[in-house]
């Protein structure tokens, strides 16, 4: 469903074009019509005309754009704190930016994080905080290219650690060729 905002809509013969194909449209008021975009064979963006008087197209020419189901493929890196805001790389395919603020990832299909699209297969996230009562330590990772309307199937997987604390390391210093072994002390080492 596409709404479409402008002037003087009439209630009769209201009709939009995508491109070459023509579908009906729907006045809701003088400002305002719904058209329902046609199937087209490929992704893309689409001259769209409105027919609202008479018998010719008489709206400015806008666009619309196609996109097909963005698909997860691969995280990099593929964990990070509990803290979150780890930025890793989403590589995938059918990723296209729609305006500021569309394109995000999605964790465990609830939380919504801000991303960044690249190119058609890369895009850019930070992960969230780890909810404290996910005993997990992980979360499946989709993505939405349209503000959260249509979310990608989860096939990632973004998985979390407690940071280690470190409290010594000897010895602190060595010569410039390297080589020293040193010896870090702490907690929390997997």
């Amino acid at each position: 469903m596409v709404n479409i905002w402008g002037n003087n809509f009439e209630r009769r013969n209201i009709t939009c074009k995508f491109d070459n194909q023509t579908v009906a449209g729907t006045y809701i008021s003088k400002q305002h019509i719904i058209c329902t975009s046609p199937k087209v064979p490929e992704p893309g963006t689409v001259k769209l005309t409105v027919k609202y008087s008479k018998d010719r197209f008489q709206s400015d020419v806008l666009h619309y754009t196609y996109f097909a189901d963005p698909e997860v493929q691969q995280l990099e890196p593929t964990c990070g704190p509990v803290e979150g805001y780890t930025q890793f790389v989403v590589t995938g395919k059918n990723f296209i930016e729609q305006g500021f603020g569309q394109a995000k990832c999605v964790f465990n299909e609830t939380i919504f994080m801000n991303a960044t699209v690249i190119n058609p297969t890369t895009m850019v996230c930070d992960s969230p905080a780890l909810d404290s009562v996910n005993p997990e330590m992980w979360y499946n990772v989709s993505v939405t290219l349209d503000g959260g309307a249509f979310v990608s199937n989860a096939t990632g997987i973004f998985r979390y650690y407690h940071e280690p604390t470190l409290s010594d390391v000897t010895p602190w210093l060595g010569p410039l060729e390297g080589g020293t072994v040193s010896v870090v002390s702490g907690a929390g080492f997997n």
